[in-house]
């Protein structure tokens, strides 16, 4: 019975994340990577707690942390992505 209810709450998170609208913007220019990391997931905390107002109680833990977990490895992933870019395209400018 335990082990269906957590698979339940995993499929109900899995499907938040699908219809989610909620988006919050992150500063992290000047950050190294740890402080990066802890401001995207301050805002991924704040972002998820608005996703997963509407969730009941009890999924609401589950909820919140499959979000958190989600959105902060989407951010890291892209914030990753984008400076590995940067870095190229500065390589291939530079002299």
């Amino acid at each position: 019975m335990f082990r269906t209810s957590l698979i339940t709450f995993a499929v109900a998170a899995v499907a938040l994340h699908a219809s989610a609208a909620t988006r919050i913007t992150v500063n992290v220019a000047g950050l190294d990577a740890k402080a990066a990391r802890a401001k995207i997931t301050s805002g991924a905390r704040t972002a998820c707690a608005k996703e997963t107002e509407n969730v009941s109680i009890i999924e609401q833990p589950y909820a919140q942390s499959e979000c958190v977990n989600d959105a902060v490895e989407r951010a890291v992933a892209t914030l990753a992505a984008q400076r590995a870019k940067a870095a190229s395209e500065q390589a291939s400018v530079a002299p």
